[in-house]
């Protein structure tokens, strides 16, 4: 096939491993918000671990909507859709789950791109404050 088919592809396995292995890690918990917390942890391990994965799924999302196939909105949603489950189970909404997602994959591309020295565990943490303050309004 095509090189653009390639890359769906192979978004869409790296895709659902991800969500996969979020679920894995949030499905033990049984507090909402430390299911998200592990959640988050897991995913920006995840991107960590499969830096070629991240920097593929960035660069294909600043192509801009024009240039998204089918296959890179049905990634996005399967993401967006786990994360709102997730906050749900909080009683939030998807513009939550959206600053969740935006600053999941941001903080990942600084360790990778910028070199930050930032743990996983201080990452999850400044996630997890987008939703602290959220529940806290």
């Amino acid at each position: 096939g095509s090189k653009k088919t390639m890359i769906d592809r192979l978004l869409q396995y790296g895709t659902h491993l991800l969500v996969e292995s979020m679920s894995e890690a949030s499905v033990a918990q049984s507090d909402p918000r430390e299911g998200l917390r592990k959640s988050i942890s897991t995913a920006l391990t995840y991107l960590h671990e499969h830096r070629g994965f991240t920097r593929l799924w960035v660069s294909e999302v600043w192509k801009g909507l024009d240039a998204w196939t089918d296959s890179m909105v049905d990634n996005r949603q399967e993401i967006l859709d786990f994360i709102e489950s997730q906050v749900r189970a909080a009683q939030d909404t998807r513009a939550l789950a959206l600053s969740i997602f935006g600053a999941t994959f941001m903080l990942a591309m600084d360790r990778e791109i910028h070199g930050v020295q930032r743990s996983i565990e201080d990452s999850t943490r400044a996630v997890m404050l987008v939703f602290d303050g959220y529940i806290r309004h």
